[in-house]
């Protein structure tokens, strides 16, 4: 059998040689000869002679596979034949049989006697014979040619088996090569590689190989420039020659061909034809003045360049859509660029590539037969270069391919593109490109690239209907829309974060299949915009200026959207929304701008919002009258913060509302009528009050009619409650009633020169604290007081902190106690049911009523007077070394503590001043012997007070009708008749 070797054949089985006889030797001379001459007959050769010269051939060596002669083989060493057919089977190349004719593979016997037997072990080892070092030229691939010997005759089989560069090289057969060519400029400049040669029995030799690189002298020779002349010129160019020309010297029957490139430099307006020009490398025109080159006899011209030009430039009769044109250096150029292509000679789908850099408000135009692609490449290079073409114009197109640009760089195509576009792909355009597809009639697929894209669409047939596919790729990306006809547009979108939309006609827009919006504007619109099925991802809509008034709807799917809503109305005049529904949002921000006003009438929301904020952003008012569907609204915001001002009429669904805050600035004012009432706010937890408004529109800065949150055991339990008035501010605050179950804390701080106008609070149970304090004002409201409690109060009331003004307090029903700490300024306080702690901090004039008893009234810190009107039965009054004058009433059994004699004064009411007529003293064991006393000395006429000191407590009767017996008395802890005296008894009068 035969075995392959390097694509040849090699016998397995052993092959023997014999010696033959001089007999056999002949006779086999003869067969040679005579195959070899009827071969040569049969190829149309001269057999005599080929049978003469095999004959007289040296020896013969036959070759038996097996035990059978299957060949007899020619002294050369280079041929044999087939012991059947007679015909030459097989050559012998480097010394070694190889397959030929029949496909016997047989060994030569180089004429030596050797038997070179398979089976034989003495073989001997090839050798490389090639050199170990070469040197090429940088830039080329081919090394060299590797060669070998082997002693035996075997096939040799050269491979690359190591070295340090082993990786930079390949090894086809013999011949060495580069992967890349070398550089010698790379600073790589020598290279090694181990190569082996193998013999196929075993046999191997190895050598190191140096590869030098040599350095070239790679300076391009200087380009020739060739200039036209004024006649006919027939020029061939080399590579690098320029051939150039202007009006004058670009003459019919000019003929420019080869590899350079010829530039053009006309001015004034021209027809120019009849040039030949022929496998340039490119065609360079820059014009003035208009221009048209007829270029029916330019053929192989892979680029034609036009720059520089100002005004219409016409490459008319086009041959090749092949040309790559490239626009570049119009800056400031409004001329129109056309391309006009043969129709017979671009016939079929034809497919035009033209760049573009540095063109400004010029226009392109491409006709000729249906040129269906257009691949545009933006080519501009800075940004302050941006190109900006003024219409693009294609005979047929379908498709428009953008490619190229720079991020941050802008492009434009300012009017639209043609209607019959139906595929538009900038998907890997990284300009910021500004396109528009206004009078598409076919459906059409949109893809842009990275940049921050803008795409207008109009209202065509085309644009953002159903069967249109939008997609803004990276960047943000803007989509315009106008809707001039009603109906319903349903798009499919992606990668638009910005929708830009005009209802100039009753249309809606279904938003099911567009994802990634952020941005709705709504610009100044004549129809009423409806937007449904709007994804999450919408979270600002703008609307702007004059709007339709009649029933405009925003819808969100239902996906948690928390948005803002913001109307900027700088239109001239007042603008107003008549049935408003906001419908499918989580949480939204209704906010107002500009200088003009803004209304809402009707505001329909739903029951999935938590977060409403009612917002004032510049000069304008924000009105908004009757609000429907709070009563999913947790958390109500609403503030102004510049000078416009904001008033809502009633919000009466809070069923949910958990925190409630109001802020004004202080320009911009804020009027709320009532808060609850149909639903009331009984979840309700805090309240922030933040005004710092002066009154200009409204009568007080910031005002809130009413909150109802419930009156009852079931009614909110509010934790905080907060009131801030700032300096010079006003503020009126539930002045037709504050309903809670109760209040845990509330502070009031009231800043310089503010004033607080505080109505009546409802509270089912008593609150924990009240804490008044600051430079502010405390103005009466319900019945001549600051603070009106209807019902219960708070335990703890603590108004000392309060600089420039008294309180005047009234505790209707209260049941439970209160400790009431007064102001210095002199309080008015209605104690209610009695059980009350009072302390008046030394106010000046104090008035206390109270209508209760069982109360404690502590008059300290330096007041001068303290009136109080129908003490209680078991009140209790602390002096506390301070002088006070005291009006206790009428009813007994009433104590003052920490009286001081000489310093502080006790009257009764219509009690005359104390004197030496009508006022006597004693000493008593006990209250019925001082009563006894009081009663017989009260019998005397004049006599009015009577002064009665039992051990270290005294009693102080007083006989208000004249009638000889005491009719009230209080209770004087440390007073003694040595201390105590009718000094002491001031007029009860007030």
């Amino acid at each position: 059998m035969a075995k392959e070797v390097g694509g040849q054949s090699e016998m397995n089985a052993p092959i023997r040689d014999t010696k033959t006889s001089e007999q056999d030797l002949l006779l086999k001379k003869k067969l040679v000869a005579d195959v070899t001459a009827a071969e040569t007959e049969a190829r149309g050769g001269d057999a005599d002679v080929a049978a003469n010269t095999a004959a007289q051939s040296a020896e013969v060596t036959t070759a038996v596979a097996g035990g059978l002669e299957v060949a007899s083989v020619g002294v050369d060493g280079e041929s044999a034949s087939d012991a059947d057919s007679g015909f030459p089977t097989w050559a012998v190349v480097g010394g070694a049989a190889v397959v030929a004719g029949a496909g016997i593979a047989l060994a030569s016997d180089n004429n030596d006697n050797n038997n070179n037997n398979n089976n034989n072990n003495d073989n001997t080892d090839p050798t490389i014979t090639s050199a170990s070092t070469f040197a090429v030229d940088e830039n080329t691939t081919s090394v060299g040619t590797l060669t070998g010997a082997d002693a035996d005759g075997d096939v040799l089989t050269f491979s690359i088996v190591g070295g340090a560069d082993a990786n930079a090289f390949v090894l086809n057969g013999q011949t060495l090569s580069f992967i890349n060519a070398p550089d010698f400029e790379s600073g790589k400049t020598s290279y090694t590689v181990q190569v082996q040669v193998e013999d196929g029995n075993g046999g191997t030799a190895t050598q190191t190989i140096t590869v030098n690189v040599n350095d070239v002298d790679e300076t391009p020779p200087p380009d020739v420039t060739k200039t036209l002349t004024t006649g006919v010129d027939v020029i061939q160019m080399n590579p690098g020659d320029v051939v150039s020309g202007d009006e004058t010297t670009l003459t019919s029957g000019d003929k420019i061909s080869g590899p350079g490139l010829l530039s053009l430099s006309l001015t004034g307006a021209g027809v120019f034809s009849g040039q030949t020009v022929s496998n340039v490398n490119g065609v360079e025109v820059s014009s003035v003045g208009g221009l048209d080159l007829l270029a029916s006899k330019w053929t192989g011209v892979p680029t034609i360049t036009i720059f520089n030009s100002k005004d219409d430039v016409t490459l008319s009769d086009l041959q090749s859509t092949g040309t790559n044109f490239v626009l570049e250096d119009h800056v400031d150029a409004t001329g129109v660029i056309t391309l006009n292509f043969d129709a017979q000679a671009t016939a079929g789908a034809t497919e035009v590539d033209v760049s573009v850099s540095e063109i400004q408000d010029g226009g392109l135009v491409l006709n000729g037969g249906a040129i269906e692609t257009l691949n545009l490449e933006i080519a501009d290079a800075a940004a302050n270069a941006a190109s900006t073409l003024g219409m693009l114009d294609v005979t047929g197109i379908s498709t428009l391919n953008i490619t190229g640009g720079s991020a941050g760089f802008g492009f434009e195509i300012t009017d639209a593109l043609n209607a019959g576009l139906d595929v538009l792909d900038a998907s890997t355009a990284a300009s910021d490109l500004t396109l528009s597809i206004e009078d598409s009639v076919e459906a059409i697929d949109v893809a842009l690239g990275s940049g921050d894209d803008v795409l207008f669409t109009g209202d065509t047939m085309g644009p953002l209907a159903e069967q249109d596919t939008f997609d803004g790729g990276a960047g943000y990306d803007t989509l315009f829309a106008t809707f001039d006809t009603d109906g319903t547009r349903h798009p499919v979108s992606t990668g638009f974060e910005h929708f830009d939309l005009t209802f100039n006609n009753d249309a809606k827009l279904d938003m099911g299949e567009v994802d990634d919006v952020q941005t709705i504007t709504i610009e100044e619109s004549a129809a009423h915009f409806e937007i449904v099925d709007m994804d999450s991802t919408v979270d600002f809509i703008h609307i702007i200026g004059q709007q339709a008034f009649e029933d405009q709807e925003l819808r969100w799917d239902g996906t948690g959207a928390d948005a803002e809503i913001l109307w900027t109305n700088d239109s001239g005049a007042s603008a107003a929304f008549n049935n408003f529904l906001v419908l499918g949002a989580e949480k939204l921000v209704f906010a107002t701008d500009g200088d003009d006003d803004v209304y809402f009438n009707y505001l329909y929301l739903d029951g999935g919002l938590t977060d409403l904020t009612f917002e004032v952003r510049d000069n304008g008012d924000f009105y908004v009258y009757d609000t429907y569907g709070t009563y999913g609204v947790e958390n109500l915001t609403i503030q102004t913060l510049d000078s416009g001002d904001f008033y809502i009429d009633d919000i009466y669904y809070l069923d949910s509302l958990v925190n409630l805050t109001v802020m004004s600035s202080e320009a911009g004012e804020i009027r709320i009528e009532d808060l609850g009432g149909t639903g009331n706010a009984r979840e309700l937890e805090t309240v922030t009050i933040i005004a710092n408004a002066t009154a200009n529109q409204f009568v007080y800065g910031t005002s809130i009619r009413s909150l109802d949150a419930g009156f009852d055991s079931f009614g909110a339990s509010i934790s905080t409650f907060t009131v801030e008035v700032g300096d010079d501010a006003e503020a009126s605050l539930f002045y037709a009633g504050l309903y809670v179950q109760d209040i845990s804390d509330m502070t009031i701080s009231l800043q310089q020169d503010s004033d607080l106008y505080f109505g009546a609070i409802y509270m089912y149970d008593s609150g924990d604290e009240l804490v008044v304090s600051g430079q502010g004002y405390l103005n009466n409201v319900v019945g001549g007081y600051d603070f009106y409690f209807a019902a219960e109060a708070f335990d703890t009331m603590d108004f000392s902190g309060l600089t420039n003004d008294g309180v005047d307090l009234y505790f209707a029903t209260a049941t439970a106690g209160s400790d009431v700490y007064g102001t210095a300024n002199g309080d008015f306080i209605y104690s209610g049911l009695g059980n009350d702690l009072v302390v008046g901090n030394g106010g000046y004039a104090d008035l206390v009523y109270d209508a209760g008893g069982n109360n404690v009234f502590v008059m300290s810190g330096g007041a001068s007077e303290v009136y109080m009107f129908g003490v209680g039965y078991n009140d209790f009054v602390q002096m506390d070394g301070t002088s006070i004058l005291l009006d206790p009433g009428s009813v007994f059994n009433d104590y003052i503590g920490g009286f001081e004699p000489n310093f502080d004064q006790v009257a009764f009411t219509g009690g005359p001043e104390g004197s030496i007529a009508n006022y006597q003293e004693g000493a008593a064991a006990n209250y019925a012997a001082a009563l006894a006393q009081a009663d017989a000395a009260l019998n005397g006429a004049g006599d009015v007070y009577y002064f009665a000191e039992v051990g270290g407590t005294s009693y102080l009767f007083y006989d208000q009708d004249s009638d000889g017996n005491s009719d009230v008395y209080v209770e004087i802890v440390g007073a003694t008749q040595a201390n105590f005296g009718f000094d002491d008894i001031a007029p009860g009068t007030l």
